[in-house]
């Protein structure tokens, strides 16, 4: 036999993902066994909840939990979508932003909860992970401009509810499809949408340079409308800025 031929970058990242995937599965595996395990010490009903588990056609009380879901997307290869949802229910999505000192000192612990109950609910939770797994199937098809809608329609979610700094990650995720496949207009919408989250957390200064970039995308692409929307949005900001430094 010749020697044994070195793994490239590519197949070394595919077996990671496997076995990471793998990994991720099997620890599910045994809390929704745990779980089960106190479903059966409860009702003593644990074959109809293993039924349902394996059949898929579950009730919403049983079923609807951020594990869960997390492991339909895992088994289905949904990896992206997989990371996304993991730190959407875990509360761990990395900002883009840092909410400026003003803003913590006003921060309304009431929006945080109202946030986190609205984002655990069981109509949530589905449709987020439709939407991230829908993101992610548009991206490999390259049709860009479903796979930024749907990234975008997540942002906005966010922004409804107050999160600014989950909103930003989001509209990151919209620059780096538009990116990736040169889609001018996604990424002139995307630095828009980044600077409005800066500035709604009052960081005017970012909220400016990002304005200031979505404005000049909209020029670079020729879309008058746009750069037209991003003017009046600069404007705005210019006067926060004069008016408070």
């Amino acid at each position: 036999m010749g020697p044994e031929l070195k793994k490239t970058k590519a197949q070394e990242k595919d077996e990671l993902i496997a076995i990471t995937k793998q990994n991720v599965i099997e620890k599910q595996k045994k809390k929704l066994l745990a779980s089960k395990k106190g479903i059966h010490d409860k009702t003593g009903n644990a074959a109809n909840f293993s039924k349902s588990t394996t059949q898929g056609n579950f009730k919403l009380g049983e079923k609807v939990t951020p594990a869960f879901l997390g492991i339909e997307l895992l088994k289905s290869g949904w990896m992206k979508a997989y990371i996304d949802f993991f730190y959407l229910t875990h509360e761990t999505t990395p900002s883009v932003i840092v909410p400026s000192e003003q803003l913590k000192q006003e921060y309304d612990q009431g929006k945080r909860e109202k946030r986190r109950l609205n984002c655990h609910s069981e109509r949530t939770l589905l449709d987020l992970k439709d939407d991230l797994k829908n993101a992610e199937e548009e991206w490999r098809k390259k049709d860009v401009r479903r796979c930024f809608r749907t990234y975008l329609k997540v942002a906005v979610m966010f922004e409804e509810l107050g999160d600014y700094e989950t909103a930003s990650y989001f509209h990151q995720r919209c620059l780096e499809v538009s990116v990736e496949f040169k889609y001018i207009e996604g990424q002139a919408y995307a630095f828009k949408g980044l600077g409005i989250c800066e500035e709604k957390v009052l960081n005017f200064f970012e909220a400016m340079n990002n304005l200031e970039t979505a404005l000049e995308k909209a020029v670079e692409g020729m879309l008058e409308n746009l750069a037209r929307e991003f003017s009046r949005d600069l404007v705005r900001v210019y006067q926060t800025i004069a008016i408070q430094y």
